[in-house]
């Protein structure tokens, strides 16, 4: 049976929430890098304080299973950070992913999707490209983790 999959805003109202997913021991360490804080003492709330971000909680049968984060790189294009609890990644994490990027199509000026991928996080590509996004280059050396370099994988996704 298909799960029941929505997306729906969260404000700083879920900080609460959006620190608990962000934080996940399974999402933390790839989403942050070495000048980062420790997790624990991370917060999304200048984030979630932002006028022109944009997070979306993927909600699976009444239960939140992520969010994902949007900032604008200009008036069209949008940048997405995407952190899918375990209990919800492959055949749900992708419809999730396109459901939010619908969201964002429909609800704002958003033209283009982007996202950078750092080599060494495979599964975060594998999402991507089954979600609908399409590598366009390689952002080299751009991302700093345990004190090594990776290439970033950069993807986007048009609307329509």
């Amino acid at each position: 049976m298909t799960p029941v999959i929505s997306v729906e805003r969260c404000g700083i109202a879920e900080l609460e929430y959006v620190d608990f997913v962000m934080r996940h021991p399974s999402i933390y360490p790839h989403i942050s890098d070495d000048l980062s804080p420790e997790a624990g003492e991370f917060t999304a709330a200048p984030l979630l304080m932002g006028p022109r971000i944009i997070f979306l909680r993927p909600v699976v049968e009444g239960f939140g299973a992520g969010v994902f984060l949007f900032h604008p790189w200009n008036s069209v294009t949008y940048e997405v950070h995407s952190c899918v609890l375990p209990g919800f990644r492959g055949k749900t994490a992708v419809e999730a992913s396109r459901l939010a990027a619908a969201w964002m199509f429909e609800n704002t000026g958003c033209r283009k999707i982007i996202t950078q991928i750092p080599a060494r996080n495979r599964a975060a590509y594998a999402l991507a490209h089954r979600a609908g996004f399409r590598a366009e280059g390689v952002n080299k050396r751009s991302f700093l983790k345990d004190g090594t370099l990776y290439d970033q994988a950069f993807m986007g996704l048009l609307k329509g």
